[in-house]
């Protein structure tokens, strides 16, 4: 005679406890992996503000050019004929934001949010690449491989040299970044809420969503403090490389 079977469910909640205080770290220990997922998603935005042109980040290559000098003398020089100009009429004075370092003004100003567009279609794939890692080697070494490599996308892109025409070098780093940040919020979300009882895992599953608002407010303080797009770029892939060290506190999802 075969003996009854019981579901996971049912497992966690009369042998394991639904909430315990194990269960609680290893929702800690995976929730904060969240703070490098929002790193990952909206680094771009403060790579490329504040507007390097509007700022007068740039200067005139002649002093006696009064045209360039006339627009850069007002308060809007977009609006006063900046794009007008030939390009060997101005030169960069800092390349303290993403949109100098590639030349991302006027008509090229677009790929500023097309980064944004790459970001998404990464997460696209990695929404399927990640999904079917999870079904075959379970959820702990995919959200290992998906900070890695969002570490990794992030210093990639501090190679990139300063030109427009290593743009789509740089939107390749920002592909990545979006690969990984889509599994790093499948791998997480599945582990915190299969290690969760049926009755707590909406309060895990918010765990997530609490970390990656922190994670928000993180990346401000950090683009206040290194409003360099270079120093900015590499704290942030240095917070998320150090997010590895979590990992043995995170253990693989009992399903």
């Amino acid at each position: 005679m075969r003996s009854a079977s019981i579901t996971f469910d049912e497992a966690l909640t009369h042998y394991v406890g639904e909430f315990g205080s194990g269960q609680k770290r290893v929702v800690l220990a995976s929730s904060v992996l969240s703070v490098s997922n929002a790193l990952a998603f909206l680094l771009l935005v403060f790579l490329c503000h504040p507007d390097p042109v509007l700022q007068h980040h740039w200067q005139c290559t002649s002093e006696e050019d009064y045209v360039c000098l006339s627009i850069w003398s007002s308060s809007d020089p977009v609006s006063a004929g900046f794009c007008a100009l030939p390009r060997d009429a101005w030169c960069w004075s800092s390349t303290g934001s993403l949109v100098a370092h590639l030349d991302l003004v006027c008509s090229s100003a677009y790929k500023v949010q097309l980064l944004n567009t790459i970001l998404f279609v990464g997460c696209f794939f990695g929404s399927g690449i990640f999904g079917l890692l999870c079904d075959k080697i379970g959820r702990r070494l995919p959200l290992f491989i998906a900070t890695a490599a969002a570490a990794a996308s992030m210093f990639a892109s501090l190679a990139v040299p300063a030109a427009q025409q290593y743009y789509w070098a740089f939107a390749l780093t920002r592909a990545v970044a979006g690969v990984a940040a889509a599994g790093q919020s499948q791998a997480m979300f599945l582990l915190v809420t299969e290690v969760s009882g049926p009755s707590h895992r909406g309060i895990a599953g918010t765990s997530i969503c609490l970390m990656f608002t922190l994670g928000e407010f993180v990346l401000v303080g950090l683009a206040w403090a290194l409003p360099h797009w270079r120093n900015l770029t590499l704290a942030a892939g240095l917070l998320t490389a150090g997010s590895l060290l979590l990992f043995p506190w995170v253990p693989e999802s009992a399903r």
